[in-house]
């Protein structure tokens, strides 16, 4: 469980800036 929760913040935290980028690129 504890390896879970390791897991999990970097992994959102990846998605959220692959967001960003995403949405950056479609700005430009």
């Amino acid at each position: 469980m504890y390896n879970g929760t390791t897991l999990a913040l970097p992994y959102q935290q990846n998605r959220r800036e692959t967001k960003n980028r995403e949405y950056r690129l479609s700005l430009s």
